[in-house]
């Protein structure tokens, strides 16, 4: 026996069809989207930031400053000492530097890709910064985060995640700086310049909050 589907039982159909893939789609988007949220570096937000030309040299040869950054020229090897937090309340997670130099070049047929990547990343630039606690009653150092360059023709942040995630620097018993080592290559056009680094925390490690009071309630009216 043939059926004949009416117009209105295949609207229906569709109708329905049509709400099932929509609700998949919002599947896909809610899931797409908690995979964003609780990413490490998703709720990042800075805490304390310090400029390169605020910092202080160990030594004035083989630097040049320009620009907001402190460049060591080649052949140089640069150590600054900077200013670290005098008061934070949050956690510290990572630690950003700022820079540009110590990129690799391409690979040419003239050269031998490995030899030349263990060449270029004995002779290329290089920087880091690190994060230094130091207790006020012994005077001990302790290295709570660092970073290392990648290598960059542009201007470019990378950022290194703290041994200790989610401790809260103690101001009252500890002091903190930043040691940051610029060191350019060995040959013409490989200076490396630094711009600043950051202190970053991340609201995934925020303590918790006390409820609020909103004080007594009224009485009540009889």
């Amino acid at each position: 026996m043939t059926r004949i589907v009416s117009l209105t039982s295949l609207m229906a159909l569709f109708s329905r069809v049509g709400i099932m893939q929509s609700r998949r789609l919002m599947g896909v988007a809610v899931i797409a989207a908690t995979c964003m949220c609780f990413h490490p570096y998703a709720h990042a937000y800075s805490l304390w930031s310090t400029s390169a030309v605020g910092c202080v040299p160990v030594s004035a040869s083989g630097l040049v400053v320009t620009a907001g950054a402190v460049t060591a020229t080649v052949g140089n090897t640069v150590t600054l000492y900077c200013g670290g937090p005098t008061s934070i309340g949050r956690p510290v997670t990572h630690i950003e530097i700022s820079y540009k130099g110590g990129g690799t070049p391409e690979p040419t047929e003239a050269r031998d890709t490995q030899a030349a990547a263990r060449l270029d990343q004995f002779f290329r630039g290089i920087a880091t910064a690190e994060f230094i606690e130091v207790s006020k009653e012994t005077g001990a150092e302790t290295s709570k985060c660092a970073v290392q360059s990648n290598g960059s023709f542009q201007i470019a942040t990378d950022a290194g995640k703290c041994s200790e995630t989610g401790s809260i620097p103690n101001i009252d018993k500890n002091f903190y700086y930043v040691r940051i080592m610029v060191k350019s290559g060995l040959f013409a056009g490989q200076d490396m310049s630094v711009y600043a680094y950051r202190l970053v925390g991340s609201r995934r490690f925020l303590p918790e909050r006390p409820p609020r009071s909103h004080g007594p309630l009224p009485p009540a009216r009889l």
